[in-house]
C-alpha cells in the first residue's frame, strides 16, 4: 500500500484495518472481538466460534490463513488440512509462510492479535491472542448465571466477593425499568429462603420492585457469628478478619451484579431483614457506612448491638471495632426499626436469653423499644440528629409475611 493512503487529511479518516466486531442475536450481544490489523483474523475467529462451535479461547487460538491480492496465501501451523489445500488449489493460491522468524509449528504474530469476549454458558469469558501481548482478567461478578433483563422469578449463583458462592433468588416485575427500586432481603436464622422469596416476590409484583433474596446456608455460615454478626471476628481466635471476607461484604457487590444483569441505572437499594436478618441489617449499618443503602428496615430482631460504647460487644459497641467518630453518621442513617406488636413470646426457643440480652428486655418487642430509646439517648448526648424511625405493626407476631407487607410500603 502507498503511504499516501494512510496520510491524515483534514476532515478525513485514515485507512485502517481495525475491525471491532459485535455478534448478536435477538438484540443481545453474544461475541465481542477485534484486532488492530488483519481483518481476516477476526472473520476466522468468528467462524470458529459460530460455525465450528469452539470455545472463544479455542477460536482465538486456532491456526489461521491470510490471503493477499497477488494470490499468495499466508498460513500457519505444522499441518494443513486436505480441504484447505484443495481450496487454495482451486483458487490458484500460492502457499507462503510468514517471515517473522517463528517456527511453522507455532502461532505467528503476522496474523495479528484478536482479543475477544463471548457469552458462554451464561457468563462472559475472555480470550487474549497468544500471538501477541494481551491479558484476560475475568471479573468474578460477571459469572452470575442470568445474562439479560427478564421478568419473573429466577435463581443466580453469585461469587463476586471473597467468600463462598451464594445462591440468590431474584424477582423482576413485568413493569421493570432501569430505575425500578431494588430491595435485598435477609432471611432469618431458619434459612427458609424459599418462604421469604415467596413473600417478597408476591409483594414485588404488587408494588413494582425488584426483590433479591440471598441464601446464607448453614454449611457456609453456620452460626450467629457467621451470619447475624457479619463474621467480622474469627470465631475461634476473636481476631478481626479481613473486611473482604466479612459476610457484610457480600451485599454491595451483589447489588452491583443485579444492576448489571438488569441493565439498570439504580444507584441505591433498600436493605430489609427479619429476625436474624434484622440483626444483620442493623449491624451492617455500623460496619459498612459507605454502603449505598437508601433505607434500612430491621424487623423483629431478637437482640441488638446497641449504639452504646459503654456496653460490651456484641450487645454494644465497646470492642466492636467501630470508630466512635462514625456513630453520629450511623444515627443519621434512614433506619426503620419495625416491630410486631404481638412479638412477645418468651417461650420461643430461638429467643436469646443470655443475661446481656435479658437486660435489653423480656421479648423481641420490648428489646426493639429499648434499641430506639438508647439511640435517642445517645443521639442527644453526642448532638446527632436521630433519623431512626420506630414503626409498630399492629396484630403482627414473629412472622415475616406480616412484617413484609408493612415493609413493602417503605421500599423506594
Amino acid at each position: 500500500m502507498s503511504p499516501m493512503r494512510h496520510t491524515i487529511w483534514l476532515r478525513e479518516m485514515p485507512l485502517s484495518s481495525m475491525s471491532a466486531t459485535i455478534v448478536s442475536t435477538d438484540d443481545e450481544s453474544k461475541l465481542v472481538l477485534g484486532s488492530p490489523r488483519i481483518i481476516s483474523s477476526v472473520a476466522q475467529v468468528t467462524s470458529h466460534w459460530i460455525d465450528v462451535g469452539e470455545s472463544v479461547a479455542e477460536a482465538v487460538g486456532a491456526f489461521r490463513v491470510h490471503v493477499v491480492p497477488d494470490h499468495r496465501a499466508y498460513v500457519e501451523g505444522p499441518e494443513l488440512s486436505p480441504m484447505l489445500l484443495a481450496g487454495m488449489a482451486e483458487r490458484a493460491l500460492t502457499l507462503v509462510r510468514p517471515t517473522y522468524g517463528v517456527s511453522d509449528s507455532q502461532l505467528d504474530p503476522y496474523f495479528g492479535g484478536v482479543h475477544a469476549l463471548a457469552l458462554e454458558n451464561g457468563s462472559w469469558t475472555g480470550a487474549a491472542d497468544p500471538r501477541r501481548d494481551g491479558l484476560v482478567e475475568t471479573t468474578r461478578r460477571a459469572s452470575a448465571v442470568a445474562s439479560k433483563p427478564f421478568a419473573g422469578r429466577s435463581e443466580i449463583q453469585f461469587d463476586g466477593w471473597e467468600g463462598p458462592t451464594i445462591s440468590a433468588r431474584l424477582f423482576v416485575p413485568e413493569s421493570a425499568t432501569p430505575a425500578t427500586p431494588i430491595v435485598i432481603v435477609m432471611h432469618g436464622f431458619s434459612r427458609d429462603v424459599e418462604r421469604y422469596f415467596a413473600d417478597w416476590s408476591t409483594l414485588g409484583e404488587e408494588h413494582g420492585f425488584v426483590a433479591v433474596v440471598p441464601y446464607f446456608s448453614k454449611d457456609d455460615f453456620p452460626g450467629a457469628d457467621e451470619y447475624n454478626l457479619g463474621h467480622v471476628f474469627d470465631v475461634d481466635t476473636g481476631e478481626r478478619r479481613p473486611e473482604s471476607e466479612w459476610t457484610f461484604s457480600a451485599i454491595e457487590p451483589l447489588f452491583d451484579t443485579v444492576v448489571a444483569m438488569l441493565g439498570g441505572k439504580q444507584m441505591s437499594y433498600t436493605l430489609y431483614g427479619h429476625s436474624a436478618g434484622s440483626q444483620f441489617v442493623h449491624r451492617f449499618l455500623y460496619y459498612k457506612p459507605e454502603a449505598r443503602v437508601k433505607r434500612y428496615i430491621a424487623a423483629n430482631a431478637g437482640w441488638y448491638t446497641m449504639p452504646d460504647f459503654e456496653t460490651k460487644y456484641p450487645y454494644g459497641l465497646d470492642g466492636a471495632g467501630v470508630e466512635a467518630s462514625a456513630l453520629a453518621g450511623a444515627l443519621r442513617k434512614d433506619l426503620v426499626l419495625m416491630l410486631g406488636r404481638e412479638d412477645k413470646d418468651r417461650n420461643d426457643p430461638n429467643l436469646r436469653k443470655t443475661a446481656e440480652a435479658e437486660r435489653q428486655g423480656p421479648n423481641r418487642f420490648a428489646r426493639g423499644l429499648m434499641m430506639h430509646e438508647v439511640a435517642k439517648k445517645i443521639g442527644q448526648e453526642i448532638g446527632a440528629d436521630l433519623n431512626w424511625q420506630l414503626v409498630i405493626v399492629e396484630d403482627a407476631g414473629h412472622v415475616n409475611a406480616e412484617m413484609a407487607r408493612a415493609a413493602a410500603l417503605l421500599v423506594n
